[in-house]
């Protein structure tokens, strides 16, 4: 075989790989809508709700002689408490957001 031939045989494979890189393929893109940041918001109060009664369970039965499980009680007191901090950060966010967009003048 050639050598013009095999740099003619690269050449034309390099354009073929170029082409098909610059080829735009449009990938459906999840439509970001209100209910769906409300659904992921209610849902992350749920998750945040059932860390605070699971830590409250936890405390009870240790309380009460139920359990004496001090390591599950110590995380669980730990994940309510981390879980309760994201959800006012992220509320703090949203207020924040909100003075922002009303203090825009139109």
């Amino acid at each position: 075989m050639e050598i013009g031939s095999v740099q003619g045989l690269m050449m034309s494979r390099l354009d073929a790989l170029t082409q098909q890189r610059n080829v735009v393929v449009e990938e459906e893109k999840p439509a970001l809508s209100f209910d769906s940041f409300l659904q992921a918001m209610l849902s992350n109060l749920n998750a945040t709700n059932d860390a605070i009664r699971t830590s409250q369970e936890f405390q009870l039965d240790v309380a009460q002689g139920y359990s004496d499980d001090l390591i599950g009680l110590t995380l669980a007191i730990d994940r309510a408490n981390s879980a309760l901090n994201f959800t006012v950060q992220v509320t703090n966010r949203l207020l924040e957001a909100y003075r922002e967009i009303m203090r825009m003048q139109v």
